[in-house]
């Protein structure tokens, strides 16, 4: 099963879903062979091989017709295992020794971009950060990205921020306090998933010059075996976080459910993980339209 992994939520709204998938498995790189088709329709001199199944995520946008591919970046010791560590290379030598690179392609507006994420267990090899506020042991860096336009020209840094939300958001607010916040400040936060890797975050992107100017949630799903007594036993997406969403409805995420004594039980709202993978599909006219994947 495809499995929703992260969300970015701006101003109380989901408006990135990213998912995970298995490239061992047939029928999971035959759905991500039908979302290449579509980036090919658009971009039909795309020079990364895609048929490489290399790549573990891929997401889409709420609202605007954008498709997201990550990539592991390309290192000295897997340039001879797989071509297309090689091909990053040939591409860019911004994509050399990074932990993962995002493609981003608008559909509509016919151009690509790429976010560069670099390894977050080698802080040491993190460029030097803009912001003009420096962190301190409640407000902390988790990793560090870099936004790059199609002709490999550096648009933007953005630092992802892990702490308390009432302590990032006075932290951010020392930066730009006209900035929309992407949760209200009295969200339920948990740490994420365990790992490093996996924690929840706020992205802060900044442009060349370091002014603050978007912040993001960039957040943690659960997954989780439930059953109900006497029913099916489902899987279950959740997050702390979910209360404070607007636009739930619009995603397989459920809020967690407690019985009368803090232990989780199934919520009485049950979705089907397959109903909410939609992706931007192309019309003969020209436009666009949500279908689930399985249609594509």
């Amino acid at each position: 099963m495809i499995y929703l992994h992260r969300v970015i939520v701006e101003d109380s709204e989901i408006t990135w879903k990213i998912y995970w998938f298995n490239p061992g498995i047939l029928s999971h790189r035959r759905y991500v062979k039908k979302i290449q088709n579509e980036i090919y329709k658009v971009f039909p001199n795309e020079t990364y091989s895609w048929d490489e199944s290399a790549h573990q995520c891929f997401g889409y946008n709420l609202k605007d017709n954008m498709i997201i591919t990550n990539i592991c970046g390309s290192h000295e010791g897997s340039l001879d295992k797989n071509k297309h560590y090689k091909d990053l290379l040939d591409q860019s030598p911004i994509f050399f020794d990074k932990d993962f690179i995002c493609f981003m392609y608008d559909l509509d507006n016919k151009t690509k971009s790429y976010e560069v994420y670099y390894k977050s267990e080698f802080p040491e090899s993190f460029p030097e950060t803009v912001n003009t506020i420096p962190f301190d042991d409640k407000v902390k860096l988790g990793w560090v990205a870099e936004y790059y336009n199609d002709k490999f020209e550096r648009t933007g840094q953005n630092l992802f921020v892990i702490g308390n939300i009432i302590d990032v958001y006075e932290w951010i607010d020392k930066q730009n306090s006209g900035l929309k916040k992407p949760l209200p400040i009295n969200t339920n936060l948990d740490d994420g998933e365990d790992g490093f890797r996996t924690k929840n975050a706020f992205k802060c992107e900044y442009d060349n010059e370091g002014n603050l100017i978007n912040l993001r949630f960039f957040g943690c799903v659960k997954r989780s075996k439930m059953k109900k007594k006497g029913k099916f036993s489902h899987l279950e997406l959740s997050c702390e976080y979910a209360s404070s969403i607007n636009n739930l409805e619009q995603t397989e995420i459920v809020e967690t459910n407690y019985d009368e004594s803090g232990n989780r039980i199934p919520s009485e709202i049950i979705k089907r993980i397959d109903d909410y993978i939609f992706f931007p599909k192309a019309r003969e006219n020209g436009e666009y339209e949500r279908v689930l994947l399985k249609d594509m």
